[in-house]
């Protein structure tokens, strides 16, 4: 016999809590259950930071680290697909807020995609804060990424409502981080015309 939700079930569906299975595929999903974190999203944004400064420490040119984002992109894409599945399967559930491989992936491909507008846009603006560059870089591509990964406009919400398996929830992610890039590119091209 299948299972009815009632509206207010569906709508409150991403905050229902439950004991999350110690298990590969939670690991992955949650991101060392980060994802059972307030604000999850946004810790497991933050949580991809030892990683990248991994990355940044053992990198010599600005295209070794482009490349080792790359390839964890590709990894975390690919693991993360399998790992989201038997999650969902496992807990009956869709795109929880425990599930945040879909933020870490979207933190890396902003990082990716905007590393070097970045780098632009620091060289030209007299940043007041005492944080290393690499803190700073990271910063720059958290918070744009964040604000489409919670506003969702226009096609980033389409793709979460419409699309209710693994893809969608890894998607959607991908859209804010385009999203975000852009944002930079166009941030560094108006500070370029004025300095």
């Amino acid at each position: 016999m299948k299972k009815r939700y009632s509206l207010d079930h569906i709508l409150n569906a991403k905050k229902v809590k439950f004991k999350v299975p110690f298990s590969w595929y939670s690991i992955i999903s949650t991101w060392f259950y980060v994802g059972k974190l307030p604000a999850p999203g946004t810790c497991g944004s933050i949580a991809v930071y030892p990683l990248y400064y991994f990355i940044i420490m053992h990198s010599n040119s600005l295209n070794n680290i482009k490349s080792k984002l790359l390839l964890a992109i590709i990894t975390f894409c690919i693991i993360g697909s399998f790992a989201i599945k038997k999650f969902q399967k496992t807990t009956n559930t869709y795109d929880h807020s425990y599930i945040v491989i879909d933020e870490v992936i979207g933190q890396l491909l902003t990082l990716y995609i905007s590393l070097e507008w970045i780098y632009s846009l620091i060289k030209k603006i007299p940043f007041f804060i005492n944080i290393s560059t690499s803190t700073l870089v990271f910063l720059i591509a958290l918070i744009p990424f964040r604000y489409f990964d919670i506003k969702k406009p226009l096609i980033i919400d389409y793709v979460n409502r419409k699309y209710k398996g693994t893809f969608g929830v890894i998607f959607d992610d991908i859209l804010a981080a385009i999203f975000a890039s852009v944002t930079i590119y166009v941030i560094n091209l108006i500070v370029s015309l004025f300095i």
